[in-house]
């Protein structure tokens, strides 16, 4: 190898985040020949044996940031800079900005993170979203008596107006003036400010988006359910969502006036809306996707490898291998049951699961902690929700 071949950098992506459903994400990057700079807060952080190199700092804290990557300047060729949680927003933009990086910049930042800003963008173009009541920092006797006197007998949803992975939110009924004073409370604890707005029953969606000057698109729907019960909360999602054509059709209409408005923004975008009486409403906005990892659990695209497409002269391929409909989740817990069936040979035909967390055979008592459990199912089944209970009793794969 000569001098000349010594002093050439590798391409790398500045990865902010690493909890244990990002190192599926990281895993496909080093695959594809992209190297990872990783930065999180825990040194011990899930992801951190899969990266190349590896920054222990608070991803809040941006100047300790950059002063450790101007460093590594000389070794890396920095291609973009992803962040996965809203809180990092500020900090991925100051990079972008410090190494003229493309993505997100300072300019998109409050419009993103702030709920409120968000529902400000879908109001000026004419799509609805739920009526807010109130937003500020804050809240007093005579603005809980008039949010009481609109409708006692319907929900309210009181909530952070920073993002913050779902902490913070309360939903309530019949409220009480110390109910509203409680929920905006613990609104507080996560934000300088709130929002108090109405409640839409339906179901919840997310739709994951790639930004740019030249072509935006869609990348994938999800629907996301719930259930919080004995203090334990089981979050699954479904891919591709159960969205039909004519709902398609209406979710793409919607996006082509969003993606206009956002025309000088680059990057990921992930916006989060409920469908409620054949009716669309966009609740917030986010420059990151939501579940990456989802997509290549089920053998698709690597949403940020996409991202990372953008900025490459030379394109990495990003095959799609497998389209089928599954139920993806990550659990926290280690859970016994009596008979739990899984389907994981598409998770280690790429090798992106630890061979130790499964046995050959598809019956297993046991689902130990932080393992991915991938879910497949026919796409006629009666209920999504029913799954949810498996969590507690039973999981089996529906085939």
């Amino acid at each position: 190898m000569d001098l000349r071949e010594k002093l050439v950098k590798k391409k790398a992506i500045i990865y902010l985040g690493g909890g244990s459903s990002q190192k599926y994400i990281i895993k496909s990057l080093k695959k594809n020949g992209i190297k990872v700079i990783l930065i999180d807060r825990n040194f011990n952080c899930e992801s951190k044996s899969y990266a190349d190199f590896f920054l222990n700092y608070d991803l809040r804290d941006h100047k300790k940031i950059i002063r450790n990557l101007i460093f590594l300047k000389d070794k890396f060729e920095f291609i973009s800079t992803y962040g996965v949680a809203d809180y990092a927003m500020a900090t991925v933009a100051t990079i972008n900005e410090k190494f003229k990086l493309k993505g997100l910049g300072s300019n998109f930042v409050k419009l993103f993170i702030n709920k409120e800003n968000s529902k400000k963008i879908f109001r000026k173009l004419k799509i609805s979203t739920p009526k807010t009541f109130f937003y500020g920092k804050e809240i007093n006797s005579k603005i809980i008596q008039k949010i009481s006197n609109k409708n006692e007998s319907e929900k309210i949803v009181i909530k952070s107006v920073d993002q913050n992975n779902s902490k913070g939110v309360s939903i309530i009924k019949n409220y009480s003036k110390k109910e509203i004073e409680k929920a905006s409370k613990n609104a507080l604890k996560y934000s300088k400010s709130l929002i108090i707005e109405e409640y839409i029953e339906g179901k919840n969606y997310s739709v994951d988006c790639l930004l740019n000057k030249k072509k935006s698109k869609i990348i994938s729907t999800s629907l996301n359910l719930y259930e919080q019960s004995k203090n334990y909360k089981n979050n699954l999602i479904v891919q591709p969502s159960d969205l039909n054509k004519k709902e398609l059709q209406q979710l793409n209409k919607v996006l082509k006036k969003l993606f206009k408005e956002l025309k000088n923004y680059i990057g990921p975008l992930t916006i989060d809306f409920i469908v409620s009486n054949n009716k669309f409403y966009f609740i917030e906005m986010s420059p990151h996707f939501h579940n990456p990892s989802g997509e290549i659990l089920r053998g698709n695209k690597n949403p940020v490898l996409s991202f990372i497409n953008f900025f490459l002269t030379k394109k990495i391929r990003n095959k799609v291998t497998n389209l089928k409909k599954i139920i993806t989740c990550i659990i926290s817990e280690m859970i016994n049951s009596k008979n739990i069936k899984l389907s994981n040979q598409l998770l280690k035909n790429q090798n992106l699961i630890e061979s130790k967390f499964f046995s050959k055979k598809n019956k297993r008592k046991t689902i130990y902690a932080n393992a991915p459990l991938i879910i497949y199912f026919k796409f006629n089944i009666k209920s999504y929700k029913k799954i949810l209970h498996y969590l507690d009793t039973n999981i089996k794969v529906v085939n």
